[in-house]
């Protein structure tokens, strides 16, 4: 499974990015685009007819989105970080496994995309570890 639930493209419309993660039923989040007259509109889509967005999934742009901006969209609109944290808090947040969580993040129009993610997620996995390391630190202080 993965990908036969999202919404349908509409008219013009072209999907610029996609995050799939190793869910039980392999969920998809995607970023659909379609040029207007006079702008891009773009908008974040799920599986759940947007039950797992959490932020503001539509905007505009008169430009395509730098990579930056897209990923800050994607982001904001669904936060794979939060996903990341729901499914890893309790075990430790082990890189390995954060990785290995996150199947694909594709795009045709931004190939450095997935290169991208994969910086982010060690970057924030490594400083989510390193707050449990500091916590379970200052725990056994406390009992000392």
């Amino acid at each position: 499974m993965g990908g036969e639930y999202l919404p349908a493209l509409s008219q013009n419309e072209v999907m610029i990015a996609s995050i799939t993660i190793a869910s039980t039923t392999q969920d998809v989040t995607s970023v659909y685009a379609r040029r207007g007259k006079k702008r891009i509109h773009y908008r974040v889509v799920d599986e759940y007819g947007g039950e797992t967005l959490s932020g503001r999934n539509t905007r505009t742009s008169t430009q395509p989105l730098k990579l930056g901006e897209l990923e800050k969209f994607f982001n904001d609109a669904w936060s794979i970080f939060d996903v990341l944290d729901m499914n890893f808090g309790d075990s430790g947040y082990r890189l390995d496994q954060l990785l290995r969580f996150v199947v694909s993040v594709e795009s045709q129009f931004y190939p450095q995309i997935g290169e991208l993610y994969e910086r982010r997620i060690k970057t924030w996995g490594t400083a989510r570890r390193a707050e449990l390391d500091m916590q379970a630190a200052d725990e056994g202080l406390e009992q000392q």
